[in-house]
């Protein structure tokens, strides 16, 4: 009886969506202190798979300082190293 009880909870929609989790609820969160300066504190992203252009870039590198919220966008490609 446990087997047939385990494999309709696994196929039941309703008990999978109110099914608790067995982690233990997360600590408060802390947020960052405010940089003081500009440029000591950036944030950096890549967004990929654009069209290609005339100079074959498909994407770019986004740096944001977080003090003055300045962007500098670089075009780059999607084979682009840490190097």
């Amino acid at each position: 009886m446990a087997e047939l009880v385990k494999k309709h909870i696994a196929r039941c929609d309703v008990c999978q969506k109110t099914k608790s989790g067995n982690q233990r609820p997360a600590g408060l969160l802390q947020p960052l202190p405010p940089p003081e300066k500009p440029w000591e504190a950036v944030s950096m992203d890549f967004i990929t798979d654009l069209p290609k252009t005339p100079e074959g870039h498909t994407g770019i590198f986004v740096v944001v300082d977080r003090f003055s919220k300045m962007a500098h966008f670089i075009p780059t490609s999607e084979d682009t190293s840490a190097k």
